[in-house]
């Protein structure tokens, strides 16, 4: 290590690396899992089931809302039949549920 060089860290505990985060940073990372996620719960259905984002501002109760574009009316169907099953398990990814709804396109 050079003289004067920051004191590289080192985390012992998962509570350690969490007090390093900040809002912003935490729904990065969780969007990142959820990218990851997505493909491997949806697999050939992606095609027709694109994911878009994630509502974040709260407003009109859409805080946690997922939208998914939808490329025709039998893969919109299939997808309101698994939405509640989807859901469940998107969130088993995260400490506590972050995902309520899907929104459309």
């Amino acid at each position: 290590m050079k003289l004067g060089a920051p004191k590289p860290v080192v985390w012992h505990e998962t509570k350690e690396l969490n007090n390093n985060f900040n809002k912003t940073s935490m729904r990065f990372h969780k969007l990142m899992i959820l990218e990851n996620v997505w493909g491997v719960l949806v697999g050939k259905k992606a095609k027709f089931w694109v994911l878009e984002g994630v509502l974040f501002d709260g407003k009109g109760g859409k805080e946690g809302a997922l939208e998914v574009s939808v490329k025709n009316s039998a893969a919109l169907h299939d997808l309101k039949i698994s939405e509640a099953k989807l859901l469940q398990d998107i969130n088993k990814y995260f400490d506590k549920p972050w995902l309520t709804k899907i929104i459309y396109k």
